[in-house]
């Protein structure tokens, strides 16, 4: 399997925005945010395995110290999960270590970070990379706010 990635240089935010997978931390007016705040600059790839498009990857690189790091987020930018959005049953284990080769070689970083929701213990462990997890309360908005108030125990209602 052949993975690439390249650099988009004209985001088309509604095809971004279109992934099932996408989260409030991958969007426009999240990461603009994050630029102000952490003075970082965006950066959208598009990922392909056998030249076949796949999905993106969205991450900001920060300058720190003289050394580029990408981050996708780092802690402390009270950003949840950025990462990969991928086309259904695309492996993001085999995107890891393209993504840092590229980070390494092209965008010119030292170090990477991600925090993508879809990969799994098994998954990064087999690429013995260091990893922490992180533990989350996620409500779904879709059903009516009285069902999301009825699901709640009461000590968590205020």
């Amino acid at each position: 399997m052949n993975v690439s990635f390249s650099i988009v240089e004209s985001v088309d935010w509604a095809k971004l925005d279109s992934f099932p997978d996408r989260t409030l931390f991958q969007t426009k007016p999240w990461l603009d945010f994050v630029v102000e705040a952490q003075h970082a600059s965006p950066v959208i790839l598009e990922a392909f395995i056998n030249n076949q498009p796949v999905g993106f990857f969205t991450g900001l690189i920060v300058k720190t110290g003289g050394v580029r790091i990408l981050g996708s987020p780092f802690p402390g930018w009270t950003t949840s999960y950025l990462g990969f959005n991928l086309n259904r049953d695309i492996d993001r284990s085999a995107l890891l270590e393209p993504l840092a080769k590229f980070a390494f070689r092209e965008l010119g970083c030292w170090h990477v970070e991600l925090m993508d929701r879809h990969l799994t213990v098994p998954q990064v462990d087999t690429l013995g990379w260091k990893f922490r997890l992180f533990q989350n309360t996620e409500i779904d908005l879709a059903p009516s706010e009285e069902d999301i108030w009825d699901r709640l125990k009461g000590s968590c209602r205020t």
